[in-house]
């Protein structure tokens, strides 16, 4: 359905008064009462569907855990395998994120969350990667433990790795100097990389850590692959899933292995002092990129509201050429997804790799079911520009619309950001993601 000249007046009016409409109080009655999407297990049509159907790779997420000599958490990362099984990435988490995602009365980290656990009993273990997935918006199949000599073990037969450390490595507990490694460009051998992720520097602050583990793990990560693990498919030609975390690490380092930071939100003052003056709130916006494009089938959807799959062929060189506010691809996406998320979507799998030929000026919305036209009109009419929505021709599993993004979008979202700045008083949601209809955000994870 292309957009014809009376929405495209509308259109105009909507970018001229929606630095106001975004405001909370102004939304709260237009999302509940318009534009909050129809959940998609309701109304199915009965009959017989023959449209070609796509599955997502099955791509499972493992917690790494790593402790230090007396059983602190000391790193913390989420291990996904690539679809063919081996290989893959692992998103490092700060061991001072907040588990309630900036939610709740107080902030408890995840270092003060694995403090209560008993790493022996699966149960435990069980309930804290669910804490963890929960603040990421995913699910972990499962975690792993692991003390310096476990880590070192594992890890064989990388042997030495070039890092470049924002801080010399320093051991509190350590006797004599305590110095593991001096700071800038160094070469370690396997056992000092893994004892730079372990030691305990009571001066170092928490965001200057998760910094040092970046740089760590990155350079250890860069030594992949290693080893040769023979991944046999099923009869059906899928990939099997590893039957154990210590499979799934060894997939992983069988094959190419890129480390990936998560983007925090903001963080918060901690006066007393008992989380480490720091408490870091990872961006659920940048969880749900990072997530949405490595383990799509593996993202949490808590809200009863349709599912989103984001196709963005935009180049740098579009982005650069347009006057939108953004300066990279990866801002331009969280936005979009923080603007998904205010309108109670689910956001669920991600491909922001321009394609071929650059995109198109339109962006075109393809809904599983005819019944969703009007909602998703409805919000199109307020995130994308120019837009038309149509019945899919094929159907991915356990997506209900699929949106390739469009070059129009850029151009909406620097008319409204002008709009904004004649309004001070408006507030941008794509900023937090958060939505207008409940107390914490909506986010339910």
């Amino acid at each position: 359905m292309t957009a014809q000249p009376g929405r495209r007046r509308r259109r105009t009016v909507v970018v001229g008064v929606l630095a106001v409409v975004l405001v909370v109080a102004a939304a709260a009655g237009f999302v509940v009462g318009v534009v909050t999407l129809t959940n998609s297990q309701e109304g199915e049509a009965v009959g017989v569907d023959d449209r070609p159907r796509i599955e997502l790779p099955d791509t499972p997420n493992g917690l790494l855990v790593v402790v230090g000599a007396d059983g602190e958490l000391a790193s913390l990362a989420v291990a996904t395998l690539l679809p063919d099984g081996t290989g893959g990435s692992l998103a490092l988490v700060p061991t001072n994120a907040d588990v309630n995602a900036g939610f709740g009365d107080e902030p408890q980290t995840v270092g003060a969350a694995w403090s209560s656990v008993d790493p022996t009993d699966d149960t435990e273990l069980e309930e804290f990667a669910t804490e963890v997935g929960a603040m990421l918006s995913i699910a972990i199949d499962q975690t792993g433990v692991y003390d310096g000599p476990a880590l070192v073990a594992a890890l064989a037969p990388i042997d030495l790795v070039e890092a470049e450390l924002p801080v010399a490595v320093l051991d509190s507990d350590a006797i004599g100097s305590g110095v593991v490694s001096e700071a800038g460009d160094q070469v370690l051998r396997r056992s000092e990389a893994v004892d730079a992720l372990v030691a305990v520097d009571a001066f170092l602050s928490p965001i200057d850590q998760h910094a040092l583990d970046v740089a760590v793990w990155t350079a250890l990560v860069a030594a992949t692959p290693v080893g040769d693990v023979d991944v046999t498919p099923a009869t059906d030609g899928s990939v099997p899933p590893p039957s154990s975390f210590e499979e799934l690490l060894e997939r992983l380092l069988a094959g190419p292995v890129i480390a990936r930071d998560l983007a925090l939100a903001e963080v918060l003052a901690d006066p007393s002092g008992d989380l480490g003056g720091e408490v870091a709130v990872v961006d659920r916006r940048d969880a749900l990129l990072v997530f949405g494009q490595v383990s799509p089938t593996r993202v949490l959807t808590p809200n009863a509201a349709l599912t989103f799959r984001i196709d963005s062929d935009i180049t740098e060189g579009q982005l650069a050429a347009s006057d939108v506010k953004f300066e990279s691809i990866p801002e331009m996406m969280r936005n979009l997804i923080g603007e998904l998320l205010f309108f109670q979507s689910n956001p669920v799998s991600i491909d922001s790799v321009p394609g071929d030929d650059p995109a198109e000026v339109v962006t075109r919305l393809e809904v599983t079911q005819q019944q969703f036209v009007s909602d998703v009109e409805a919000l199109a009419e307020f995130v994308f520009g120019e837009f038309e929505v149509v019945l899919a021709d094929e159907v991915i599993e356990g997506i209900d619309v699929v949106v390739t993004l469009g070059t129009g979008y850029l151009d909406f979202r620097t008319a409204v950001d002008a709009a904004m700045i004649e309004d001070p008083a408006a507030e941008d949601p794509a900023e937090t993601g958060s939505s207008v209809d409940s107390d914490d955000g909506g986010d339910g994870g």
